[in-house]
C-alpha cells in the first residue's frame, strides 16, 4: 500500500476514534485523491475477477501497466469524480449456484471497470472510519480480523463462564444483501460523513442496483449489488443498528456474535435459547427492516454441539483430567460435501488437459480446506480420512483415464513423500497430502486494523483480546498527538514508482511542526490544491485549500 494512503487511513480512523459521534467531512477530497485511486486501481487489477468483463467488456488486461491509456483512464475518471459528472454505469448479472446447494442460487453482479475503481476508492476512506465505529463482536468482512476470531471468542466465552452458557441460538439474516434498505443505508452514512458531494454520489451507486427494475423497488429502494467492492462495508455498518438495539436490551444476558449476515447468540439453557427467536425477529425488523432465514434458525445445546462457520463447538469430557474442555470440531455436514466435492472433481479429470496443471487448481482447494479446518481439534483424523478418500478416487479415475493397469500406473505416477505418505505425480506436480502439512495452532493475539499499530491503540485505550474485551487500557489520543509517522513520511518524500502507473505524486501532504508540505502535482496536467494533514503546536487542521482556508477534523 502506498505510505501516503496508510497515512490517510490512519490520520481518518484516529480521528474517527477520537470523536465517535462527529461525521467527516470534506471526505471527496481524499477520494478523489490521486494516491487514493491509484492504490484503488492497484487492489482492482490485482483482484481476482479483474480480467471478468463489465457491461463496458473492459478489463485489466485492456489497461497494461505503464501504458498512456491507463494514466489516460485513471485521470479521466479523477476528473469526472472531482467535478461530480461521474455516473455508474450498467450491471451485468448473474445467478450461480450456492457452494453445497446447487438447487439454490444467488445474484452476482459485475461492474464496469470505472465502477470498480471508484467503488474500491471509497472503501479506502470510509474503512478507517466505519471500523473504529463497528461492535466489538462483529467479525465478517473486517481486516484484521477472520472467522477463526469469532470461532475462538465463542469458546473462550463459553469456557470461562460455564454455568451461564449452554446453549446457543443460531441464525442467518434472509437476503441480508437483497433487503438492505436504502434510506437506512444514507441514514447510516450521514453519521460518517458530512459531505454532501460523497452523500450523493453514494445515492447514485445505491440507485446503480435497480437498474432495470421497475413495480416494487420503486416504492421501497432495497439492496446492495453482491460482487461489489463496497457491498460486505454498507451490510456490515448498516447492520451495527441491530446490533446496538440487541447489547442494550439484553448486554451480557444474551451476548450476540455476528459474522456478516450469520448470527449467534449464547444462553443459559436450550429453553432460554428458544425464547430468544421472537425478540431476535422483533429486534432485527424494527432496527433493519430485515427477516430471519426460518430453515437456518436452530438451538443446539454445547453438549450435543453448536454448529458456527462450518465447525462445531462442543463440550468435550476429557477421561484424564475429570473434566469437561470446550473445544472446536470438524462439522461432519460441511465435511461431507468436501467429499463429495472431491468426487465430483475427480471425475471432471480428462485427458486432453495437462494432468499436473489440474492436479496444481485441487491442490489450490486442497490448501484451503487445510487453512479452514487445521485448527480444529480432530483435524489430524479428518484429513488422514480426506487423504485417504482422495488418493483411492484419483487412482480409480487414472485407471479408468489411461486404461493402463494398476503395475504401469504405480510405476508412472505414485510417488512417495519424504513425509512417507502416498500420492500422485503427473508433469512433475504432486497432488498435496493434507496429513503431511505442519499445522498451526490458534493463538490468540490483538485483533487491530493493518493501518492501526499497537501503540496507536495503546494510547487509544482499545487493545482488545479475541473476545472483543478490553485488556489493555491508556490515556485517549489528543488532537495533536495524531502525528503522521516519521519513517513513513521518509518513504513519502523518496521519488518512488508504481508498477504500471508512474511516479506516486501524493495530493495528500503531511505537514509536521511547521515543516513545509510535499507539493502534488499529476505528471503533465495542473496541479489542484492539495489536502494536507497538519498538526502544528497542538493543533490538527486539515487544509483544503492553496489560499489557507482549513476545517476542522471531524
Amino acid at each position: 500500500m502506498s505510505p501516503t494512503v496508510r497515512e490517510i487511513q490512519r490520520f481518518l480512523h484516529q480521528l474517527a476514534r477520537r470523536y465517535p459521534s462527529r461525521p467527516a467531512e470534506c471526505l471527496m477530497r481524499f477520494v478523489t485523491d490521486w494516491a487514493v485511486i491509484q492504490e484503488a486501481w492497484r487492489r482492482v487489477r490485482s483482484s481476482p475477477g479483474a480480467n471478468t468483463p463489465g457491461a463496458d467488456r473492459v478489463t485489466a488486461r485492456d489497461l497494461p501497466p505503464g501504458s498512456v491509456e491507463t494514466r489516460a483512464f485513471l485521470h479521466d475518471l479523477a476528473d469526472r469524480l472531482q467535478s461530480g459528472a461521474y455516473r455508474p454505469g450498467p450491471v451485468r448479472r448473474f445467478e450461480i449456484p450456492k457452494p453445497h446447494h446447487p438447487d439454490q442460487t444467488r445474484p452476482l453482479a459485475i461492474l464496469t471497470l470505472a465502477d470498480r475503481v471508484v467503488q474500491m476508492t471509497l472503501k479506502l476512506i470510509l474503512e478507517p472510519i466505519v471500523e473504529a465505529r463497528l461492535g466489538k463482536r462483529c467479525f465478517g468482512f473486517r481486516p484484521g480480523r477472520n472467522r477463526y476470531d469469532q470461532i475462538q471468542s465463542v469458546r473462550r466465552l463459553v469456557a470461562t463462564h460455564p454455568e451461564e452458557y449452554n446453549a446457543a441460538l443460531t441464525a442467518d439474516v434472509a437476503s441480508c444483501f437483497d433487503k438492505l434498505d436504502h434510506r437506512l443505508i444514507i441514514d447510516d452514512l450521514q453519521q460518517v460523513s458530512a459531505d454532501p458531494d460523497l452523500l450523493s454520489l453514494f445515492r447514485l451507486i445505491l440507485d446503480q442496483v435497480g437498474s432495470g427494475r421497475v413495480g416494487w423497488w420503486r416504492q421501497r429502494r432495497v439492496g446492495v449489488l453482491q460482487g461489489s467492492p463496497l457491498s460486505p462495508l454498507l451490510a456490515n455498518w448498516n447492520l451495527t443498528r441491530f446490533d446496538h438495539a440487541w447489547r442494550q436490551q439484553y448486554g451480557d444476558r444474551a451476548p450476540l456474535f455476528r459474522y456478516a449476515d450469520d448470527l449467534i447468540i449464547l444462553a443459559r439453557d436450550a429453553t432460554a435459547a428458544d425464547r430468544l427467536r421472537s425478540p431476535l425477529k422483533r429486534c432485527l425488523r424494527q432496527a433493519n427492516r430485515l427477516d430471519l432465514a426460518a430453515d437456518k434458525t436452530h438451538v443446539a445445546t454445547l453438549d450435543q454441539g453448536v454448529p458456527l462457520l462450518g465447525l462445531l463447538i462442543r463440550r468435550h469430557g476429557d477421561p484424564f483430567a475429570h473434566r469437561h474442555e470446550v473445544r472446536v470440531f470438524i462439522d461432519p455436514d460441511p465435511f461431507r460435501d468436501v467429499l463429495a466435492e472431491i468426487d465430483d472433481w475427480v471425475e471432471q479429470l480428462g485427458p486432453d488437459r495437462s494432468l499436473g496443471g489440474q492436479f496444481a487448481r485441487l491442490n489450490q482447494r486442497l490448501r484451503g480446506w487445510f487453512d479452514s479446518y487445521q485448527y480444529a481439534y480432530d483435524a489430524a483424523q479428518a484429513f488422514e480420512s480426506l487423504d485417504r478418500h482422495l488418493f483411492v478416487a484419483v487412482r480409480h479415475r487414472l485407471k479408468e483415464m489411461l486404461g493402463c493397469s494398476s503395475l504401469v500406473l504405480d510405476s508412472e505416477h505414485h510417488h512417495r513423500l519424504p513425509t512417507g505418505h502416498h500420492t500422485w505425480r503427473a508433469d512433475g506436480v504432486c497432488l498435496m497430502v493434507l496429513s503431511s502439512l505442519p499445522r498451526r495452532y490458534y493463538q490468540s493475539s490483538r485483533i487491530r486494523p493493518p493501518w492501526e499499530t499497537e501503540a496507536d491503540q495503546a494510547a487509544s485505550g482499545a487493545i482488545l483480546s479475541e473476545t472483543g474485551e478490553v485488556i489493555a487500557s491508556g490515556s485517549v489520543a489528543r488532537p495533536d498527538e495524531l502525528q503522521p509517522d516519521p519513517e513513513l513520511v521518509a518513504i513519502i518524500n523518496q521519488d518512488t514508482t508504481e508498477e504500471g502507473l508512474g511516479p506516486i505524486e501524493p495530493d495528500v501532504a503531511l505537514s509536521v511542526d511547521g515543516e513545509p508540505s510535499i507539493a502534488s502535482d499529476r505528471g503533465d496536467r495542473n496541479p489542484r490544491p492539495a489536502a494536507t494533514i497538519q498538526a502544528t503546536n497542538g493543533q490538527t487542521e486539515l487544509a483544503l485549500d492553496d489560499d489557507g482556508q482549513s476545517g476542522a477534523p471531524s
